[in-house]
Parts: structure tokens; C-alpha cells; sequence
């Protein structure tokens, strides 16, 4: 495999940022990874920008661009299908306070209060390490602040001018709320609220709201300092829905855009979004060669090494093929065609670094014709000798994988 900027050079490794091959000259190492210069550069000006200069940027690209990005989260939501079952309930919820005549009496109802604790549930509050209260204990908690979150309906973000009065009253129902078993707060409450007081309090997750405007995802060291932050973010959602002029009378409230402070959420989601797409197209137009390079026969290489390993017999190196190629098209350059060796190979597990291997699939196309063997030789894939090989996505992106049968 040889460099993306020098050809005649051997790389080292892929840039574990972009995904080009790099010589030892064009990368270097970053908290124990492989970068190329221009990743590590990029990187190096993304730390140095303060936090403050990151929320400001993000936050005014989202204010110009406010319905760009509502439209963007409908994708976004549509991707992720994990959220199906949060959607309706959470629709299912808010419905019910936009109809009911009598807001008091409703949130004291147990199939209210059991709608909730479902929509949370389906909401995330019960994986992983969180776990939220059993709904008897969950009931008794938010019937012990009930007058408190009531006294709250009136206000909404829209219509207030100043969020200060009522600051007081929003910390003490943040600090009185305990609705997990464990002790961090600052999801839960905000979520809590956003299905009691939905027209004034948004969900807050880490993932989405907290990185867009913090620029991470580290949780704040104790209930405290989740308070604080728990007011910062309502006030940046005011600031938002002020400069971006947003009410109920200029947007229509219907579906998952359910009130002012979720729409915010749903476009700080579409930002996200944008950015992932971005990234992941950046990285496939700098993947090193496509499945059709250009060269001076017009036959793709990997034709050309379909049609030469038939003729090596059972077991031949990547010299073998190399010289093979060469022998038959002329001159090719070795390092496309040592480049494509990996490509076409079902068990290299570098094969994932090039555009066409970035899909989940099985290993049974024209691109799947190798298969190295304990002996470091190459053989023609087959998958009743060799197994059934498949490219699945990981953590990282995408992994090579032999499936269990």
C-alpha cells in the first residue's frame, strides 16, 4: 500500500480520521492514533477554539438556518428508528395537556402519570446505567411537587421576556425532583418537565443538546453544578427562540415538533445530523481509489486481477499477481494494483478503508474474490471452504467479520 501524497512511498498506516493511506513523513501519532498532517492540523484548530466560540458558532448557524435544520431532524429521526416508540409516546403525552380542560387535575391522573413514565422509558431513562424509578416510586415523587411544577404552566419561553423571573422557582423543582434511582439529574428532570410543562422546559440529552452547545458530553461533577447547567441551557434556548423569532403563531405545532422548546431541541438534532453527513461524505471523497481507477488500458484493476488469479492455480502471492497484471495490460502502476489485492481480499481487515467496502454486506460480489490463508498466501475465495465473510458496521464505522453459522 503506498502514500496518498507519494506514490512511490510506502504507507505506514490509514489515517484513522480520513481514511488515506500515509507514509511515515505525511503522519503522526495523535492520543495513540495514526492521523495524516491535515487531520492532525484540523484537530489541533479545534482544540485551540474556546468552548464560549464553538456555542456561539453553532448557536447562530442554527438561528439563520432555523428551519433548514427542523426540516433536517425528520431525517435524522427517520435514521435513527431506535426513536419510533419514544415519538408516539411522547406525541401521545403532550396531546393530552393540549386537550384536557383541566391541566391539574390531569398530571395528578395515574394514566397520565403512567403515560409519562413510559414515554421516559422509551426515551432512554432505563438503559444502560440509568435506571428510573419504579412508577409507584416515580409517582409519589412528582406528587410531592406537583403544586410546584403547576404553578410553572403558566409561563411559556415564548412569551416570556426575562427568564430571571422565574429562576427561583425553575431551580427549586430541579433540585426537589428525584425521579432515577442514581443520583444524576440533569437528563431526567429536564426530560420529566418536558411532559409536564412542555411549552417552557425542553429535554436536555448529551448526546445532542449538551455537545451542541458545550462542545462535550462530560456530565457535570454533582447535582449542583447539573443545576446550573440545567438553567445556562434554558437560557440559551430563550436566547434562541427570541433571536429566532419563534411562537406558536409562526410555526405550526404537530407531531414530534410539539411546543417552542422541543422544535429548538428537533433543529439542534438536524445540526448534528448535518455535521455527521458531512463528515462521512468527506471521508469517502478522500478515500485513495475507487472501484474504477482510471488508467491507460481502461480496465479497472480489479478486472484485471479477477482475470489473472484464475490463471495462477490454487495458492499465489501478491508478487505473483502483480507480475501478472503487468505481464498481461502493460504498465499499471504496482502500488494500485498491491492497493486493490487488499481490496478484493474477504479477510484483510483493511479492505473497509475503501469507498465500496464502507456498506454492510455479505461477502459475495465481484469485489470478493481473495482470501488469505495461514500460510500467507492468497487463494480464490470460497465460502464453503473458507467460511462466510461479511463487511458489518462497528463502533468505528465497519469491520470485517466471519459470520457463525
Amino acid at each position: 500500500m503506498k502514500c496518498y501524497n507519494h506514490e512511490n512511498i510506502d504507507a505506514v498506516g490509514i489515517c484513522k480520521n480520513c481514511g488515506i493511506a500515509v507514509c511515515k513523513n505525511c503522519s503522526s501519532l495523535f492520543k495513540g492514533k495514526l492521523l495524516c498532517n491535515k487531520c492532525r492540523e484540523k484537530i489541533k484548530k479545534r482544540k485551540d477554539t474556546l468552548p464560549e466560540e464553538k456555542s456561539l458558532n453553532n448557536t447562530q448557524k442554527l438561528i439563520d438556518n432555523f428551519d433548514h435544520y427542523l426540516a433536517l431532524s425528520k431525517k435524522a429521526i427517520g435514521v435513527d428508528t431506535s426513536w419510533s416508540e419514544g415519538v408516539i409516546e411522547h406525541i401521545k403525552v403532550i396531546d393530552m395537556i393540549r386537550k384536557t380542560d383541566n391541566y391539574e387535575a390531569l398530571i395528578r391522573k395515574d394514566y397520565f402519570l403512567k403515560a409519562v413514565h413510559i414515554t421516559l422509558i422509551a426515551w432512554g431513562l432505563n438503559r444502560r446505567g440509568a435506571r428510573l424509578k419504579k412508577f409507584d416510586d416515580f409517582k409519589e415523587n412528582i406528587l410531592n411537587n406537583i403544586d410546584a411544577i403547576s404553578s410553572l404552566k403558566k409561563y411559556e419561553l415564548e412569551k416570556l421576556s426575562d427568564l430571571n423571573q422565574i429562576k427561583e422557582q425553575l431551580l427549586s423543582v430541579f433540585n426537589h425532583l428525584n425521579v432515577m434511582e442514581s443520583k444524576a439529574k440533569l437528563v431526567s428532570v429536564s426530560k420529566t418537565l418536558a411532559h409536564f410543562i412542555p411549552d417552557l422546559i425542553p429535554p436536555i440529552d448529551y448526546q445532542n443538546v449538551y455537545r451542541f452547545f458545550y462542545g462535550d458530553t462530560s456530565n457535570p461533577p454533582n447535582p449542583r453544578a447539573e443545576a446550573k447547567k440545567f438553567y445556562e441551557i434554558l437560557q440559551k434556548f430563550h436566547g434562541i427562540q427570541k433571536k429566532a423569532d419563534l411562537s406558536k403563531e409562526n410555526h405550526k405545532l404537530e407531531g414530534f415538533n410539539s411546543s417552542v422548546p422541543k422544535m429548538i431541541d428537533n433543529a439542534i438534532w438536524g445540526v448534528n445530523y448535518e455535521k455527521k453527513i458531512k463528515a462521512r461524505n468527506n471521508t469517502h471523497n478522500k478515500i485513495t481509489y475507487s472501484p474504477h481507477p482510471k488508467n491507460k488500458t481502461g480496465i479497472p484493476v480489479w478486472t484485471m486481477i479477477s482475470k489473472v488469479v484464475k490463471e495462477l492455480g490454487n495458492e499465489f502471492t501478491s508478487k505473483d499477481i502483480i507480475n501478472s497484471v503487468i505481464n498481461k495490460y502493460g504498465d499499471v502502476n504496482k502500488g494500485t494494483i498491491r492497493d486493490y489485492i487488499y481490496l478484493l481480499t474477504v479477510n484483510n481487515s483493511s479492505r473497509i478503508h475503501w469507498g465500496y467496502n464502507q456498506k454492510v454486506r455479505i461477502a459475495n460480489s465481484k469485489y470478493d474474490i481473495l482470501f488469505k490463508n495461514n500460510q500467507n498466501k492468497l487463494e480464490l475465495y470460497d465460502s464453503k471452504k473458507h467460511g462466510i465473510w461479511e463487511i458489518i458496521r462497528s463502533k468505528d464505522g465497519f469491520s470485517i467479520n466471519l459470520k457463525k453459522i
